[in-house]
């Protein structure tokens, strides 16, 4: 498994990991700090200070990846679950964009669409025009 792959795939669960962890930390640590309630930061003394930006940090980026990633996903769903080949097609460069953020479970999914639509992989064309056959040799058009 490539690294990239795998970034695609743990880039939603850390990114919720990290979102609700930064809450769970910054919110006692911000009444802590501002409004002077009692809480279990009081023992760690002036590194609390330190504790907050780094939880704010986290709670920033791992807001950032949870919500991409679900918006990512849910696009994807309305472009590629179309029922018309017109907008499949319409929206192709689109979709392979998204298809290059998430899990290779979506490439398989283009795929299934491409050919429950009929339509020829791009993959297969190299930048001369040529069509690579399965055993690696060219064909000119």
């Amino acid at each position: 498994m490539k690294l990239k792959e795998l970034g695609n795939i743990l880039k939603l669960p850390l990114g919720g990991v990290g979102f609700f962890a930064g809450i769970a930390f910054f919110v006692p640590l911000v009444m802590a700090l501002f409004f002077h309630f009692e809480s279990y930061f009081k023992e760690i003394g002036d590194y609390r200070w330190w504790l907050l930006v780094v939880s704010f940090i986290v709670l920033v980026a791992g807001g950032f990846y949870f919500i991409d990633g679900l918006l990512k996903r849910k696009k994807f769903k309305e472009l590629a679950g179309t029922k018309k080949r017109s907008e499949f097609i319409k929206n192709e460069k689109e979709i392979e964009k998204l298809v290059l953020a998430l899990p290779a479970g979506y490439r398989e999914k283009v795929r299934q669409r491409k050919k429950e639509f009929r339509i020829r992989d791009k993959d297969l064309r190299t930048k001369k025009g040529k069509i690579k056959s399965k055993n690696g040799s060219n064909h000119s058009r």
